[in-house]
This record gives C-alpha cells, sequence and structure tokens, in this order.
C-alpha cells in the first residue's frame, strides 16, 4: 500500500533521513489542508529527489531511466530545497563510520552538487538508540566527517548528540576548517574517563587564519556528557587566545559534568572568559556536593587549579588562571563586567551525592542540596540599590540534577531572586508590588527544569523511573510552582520541566 507525504506552505525545520524515510517535517504557521499537486506518493520508493530514490534498506539506487512520476508530483524547486534540505540528520556506525544513510546521502550530492548549498544544519548521533545500553561509546571519527563535510560547502549548524571525543581539539579543527560554521553544538558529548593524555591532539601553538580573515563562530555549546576539566580549559583559552579572530562568538555554555584530570582528584573548570563583556548568553555547571554529602570545597571556596604538569600548556587570562579561585565565587563575581548578557543559564549538579546515597542501599531522601548558588546570583543581582549589573537580562535558566524533593527549603533563595529580579529599582518593595520602575525591566523568562529521571533509569531501572515520575507530578505542584510564586505575579513567563 503506497503511503503520501503532504507536503505544505510552511517554513519547514527539518529534513531526516533515517531508514530512507522523510521522518519529520514541522510546519511553522502553516495551513493543514494540503495543495492539490504537492503531494508524493510512496511505495517501496521512500524518497523521490531529482530522479534518486532511495529504497526501504536505505540504499541508493541511483539514476533510473525512464522514470515515471507518480500522479500530481512536482520535481522539487529551488524553494522546496530550502525546506526539504535545510537540516540533515544522519546517524553513525557504531565504529564512528559512515551508516549506508550517509553514504546514500553522499551519493545524492556527488550527483545531485546543487542541492549542497542548501544544507545548513547536520546534526550526527549514534545510529542504534542508547536502550538497555545507557553507555555511549559511539566514536567521532575526523576522517568520516571530512568525507561528509567536504561536500557541505554552506555548513551553519553543527551538532553532534551522543558520540565520545577523545579530544576537544576537535572543536577548533572544526571552527578552523569550516570557514561558514556559526554554531557548534555537542549534546551529551563524552571523554573517555581513562587513558587521557593531557597534552594528547592538542599543538604547542595554535595557527591563526590568512591575514584579514576570520571565524565566523557564534555559539558554542557543552551541554550534558562528560568531559575532563583540564580538556575543557585549554578549549577555553582557545577561545581567549583566538579572540580576535571570533569576534562574533557571543554565546557560550560550559554545562558538561567536569572530570578530574590527574591522579590527586583535583577538579578544574573555566569561568567567565575575558571576553565576557561581549556575551549574549553564557552557561556554566557549578557544585557544592561530595558523595558524602559534604559541602565541597572546591566547588564553592577552594580555588581551581591546573594540574602543574600541563599549566605552562594553557594562555593564562585573568578569569581563567590559577589565581581566578572560588568557582562559584569566581562566576557570580564576574556576572556583573557582563552587561550585554541576556541570557543565563546555570546547571546545579547533585548527581554523584545522589548515587552515593543510593548505594549500596538506597538511604532517606533528606534534602542534602544547598541554594547557596541561588543566594549568592540574588546577591549579585541586588547590590547597589538602582543599579542593575546585568540590564539587559531577559531570561536565566536553572537547571537541577536531583530529586525535586532536594529543593526543599529552597523557598527563601527563590523569594530573594524574584526580589532582585522583578522588585522595584529602588528596592522598596516586594517583587513585582511596588509602583516604581523594575530593575530589570526586560527580565520576562524563567525556566527551571529538574533533570533525574535518565541517572535513576540507570540505577533502579524502569520500575525506578515509573515511581520518579509519580512524585515528579506531585512535587512539581506541591514544592516547586509555589516557591516560584513571586515570579508569576510579577507576569514572568514561567516555565517547569521535570524529565
Amino acid at each position: 500500500m503506497s503511503r503520501s507525504v503532504g507536503v505544505n506552505r510552511g517554513l519547514y525545520s527539518a529534513f531526516v533521513l533515517e531508514r530512507g524515510v522523510v521522518e519529520s517535517f514541522r510546519g511553522v504557521g502553516s495551513p493543514r489542508r494540503k495543495r492539490a499537486g504537492t503531494s508524493i506518493a510512496l511505495g517501496s520508493v521512500y524518497v523521490l529527489y531529482d530522479n534518486h530514490v532511495i529504497d526501504e534498506d536505505g540504499a541508493r539506487t541511483g539514476l533510473k531511466p525512464p522514470l515515471t512520476r507518480p500522479p500530481k508530483t512536482r520535481v522539487p524547486t529551488p524553494i522546496s530545497r530550502v525546506q526539504l534540505w535545510h537540516e540533515v540528520v544522519l546517524p553513525v556506525q557504531s565504529d564512528g563510520s559512515h551508516s549506508s544513510r550517509t553514504e546514500t546521502f553522499i551519493g545524492i550530492l556527488d550527483d545531485n552538487p546543487a542541492i549542497a548549498p542548501y544544507v545548513r544544519s547536520l546534526v550526527l548521533h549514534p545510529g542504534e538508540p542508547l536502550v538497555g545500553n545507557w553507555e555511549v561509546n559511539v566514536p567521532f571519527k575526523r576522517a568520516a566527517f571530512a568525507t561528509l563535510s567536504a561536500r557541505l560547502p554552506a555548513l551553519r549548524f553543527l551538532r553532534l548528540r551522543d558520540l565520545v571525543m577523545p579530544c576537544l581539539y576537535e572543536v577548533v579543527i572544526f571552527v578552523r576548517d569550516l570557514p561558514t560554521l556559526e554554531a557548534l553544538y555537542l549534546d551529551n558529548v563524552h571523554q573517555p574517563e581513562t587513558g587521557l593524555d593531557g597534552e594528547m591532539g592538542w599543538p604547542q601553538q595554535h595557527v591563526p587564519p590568512a591575514a584579514g580573515s576570520i571565524w565566523k563562530l557564534r555559539t558554542l555549546s557543552l551541554s550534558g556528557g562528560a568531559m575532563h576539566g583540564a580538556e575543557v580549559i585549554r578549549l577555553a583559552n582557545f577561545l581567549v587566545w583566538a579572540r580576535e579572530y571570533l569576534p562574533a562568538l557571543d554565546s557560550l555554555d560550559f554545562c558538561c559534568y567536569m572530570m578530574s584530570s590527574d591522579a590527586g582528584g583535583t577538579m578544574v573548570a573555566p569561568g567567565i572568559p575575558s571576553f565576557g563583556p561581549s556575551l549574549l548568553h553564557f552557561g556554566t555547571l557549578l557544585y557544592d556536593l561530595e558523595t558524602d554529602m559534604i559541602i565541597c570545597a572546591e566547588g564553592r571556596e577552594s580555588s581551581y587549579l591546573t594540574a602543574p604538569r600541563t599549566r605552562a600548556f594553557y594562555w593564562q587570562t585573568d578569569s581563567l588562571s590559577p589565581s581566578a579561585g572560588k568557582h562559584v565565587e569566581s562566576i557570580m563575581s564576574s556576572l556583573p563586567r557582563c552587561g550585554a548578557l541576556q541570557s543565563l543559564s546555570l546547571h546545579y549538579d547533585c548527581r554523584q551525592a545522589y548515587m552515593a546515597r543510593m548505594f549500596p542501599t538506597p538511604q532517606p531522601s533528606t534534602p542534602p542540596a544547598t541554594s547557596f548558588f541561588l543566594e549568592r546570583l540574588a546577591d549579585v543581582l541586588s547590590t547597589a540599590p538602582g543599579a542593575a549589573p546585568l540590564p539587559l537580562i531577559e531570561s536565566i535558566s536553572l537547571m537541577f540534577y536531583s530529586p525535586i524533593a532536594w529543593l526543599s527549603g529552597f523557598e527563601t533563595a527563590f523569594a530573594r531572586l524574584a526580589e532582585a529580579l522583578v522588585g522595584d529599582a529602588d528596592g522598596s518593595t516586594g517583587a513585582g508590588q511596588g509602583t516604581g520602575a523594575r530593575r530589570y525591566p526586560r527580565f520576562s523568562h524563567l525556566h527551571v527544569r529538574i533533570s533525574i529521571i535518565e541517572l535513576v533509569r540507570i540505577l533502579l531501572g524502569d520500575k525506578g523511573v515509573e515511581e520518579e515520575r509519580r512524585r515528579q507530578e506531585v512535587e512539581r505542584v506541591d514544592l516547586v510552582l509555589p516557591m516560584l510564586a513571586g515570579f508569576v505575579r510579577a507576569g514572568v513567563d514561567v516555565e517547569v520541566v521535570c524529565d
């Protein structure tokens, strides 16, 4: 039986080449009725494009003259090419090599080079879903990627998801070798926990672009996954060194878990870089709990020192040097100089503490998390009545890697944060209740996310997930939402997500 894919007049955000199927079209403001003559009938042939087809097995069958198109089928126009090929999502083999779908896509590009300029966004992910095997172990292979990227001269957005990347110098290569790249996202990308040579893959000196040239990267995001802290600092220092060649870089996220890279367990993490005043967005991961529930001195109070054996390798700056000290304090004290900041993302990580409470036997869920970083953020935002350290701030995102119950006792901290963000400029009234002008008139969105389900799945299986979801739904309404009442009363768009 044949199937049909309706094509309408909206702006489609994705073309997904997955199992040889056009899997996802999302119309923005698109009418739901189908226009006559714009349906492509599909039977055993899943994708018809300029006389090329992809069969059910994902194998490219090439030209098939004479090709009889199904009734009411049109050859894609340049406009439809923009819609169809804007974003391509491709799977990666378990050994990092090209999947059959990727080979098919490369073949189509080779036979239809006019398609290539329309591909602006590329997403790479493991070909097999992480079901029953939560460990990320599909490697990113530079040579395989180079074969593909060489055929995409207009690539602007690159997203790597659930892959293993041995060395973050790959990011430098992306920036250097993809001249049109504007945004790079590493989502849940991991590094091997062991076997990392401190200087493996990194040159002793970086080479600038050709005279008069610049790199176009605007957004760099490391979110989820686990990276060696020393590697992330190397990358941060590269960005500082390359600032004159990256004038457009204004969005930066270091929201990955940062592993220790030395035998002594020294934890390192980058602060806000020296070009913080030009950032429109900044995100970072914070922690202050050890596995034994003791407040972590490194996370809250002690200096973040680079390992001595690699210290000489770094390009030191005021914000990233060993003297920066106090990670949470360093972040908070540096925020006021980020005067252009429009959005801020803070991830509070309690996963190590949660795992320690679950093994060898689960312990009572006494909330061990602290609201220290929220209180410090409120302090920064409310200092000096009438002065707004972040005058352009519009949105704040708070991510908690913990059970919802661990937020018990955060009421005062959230109330203080609301007072700072939506209170009056003179600080004389409650949040949003006075008649004076707000200190942060642009602030309009608060996103709160509590994320623990994946860790529960790993530790306790599907039964544990079901129980946690039930608790989340109750505690979201009874615990979290009341703590955010000050924002809601002030008209702030508050979004609470539990997963």
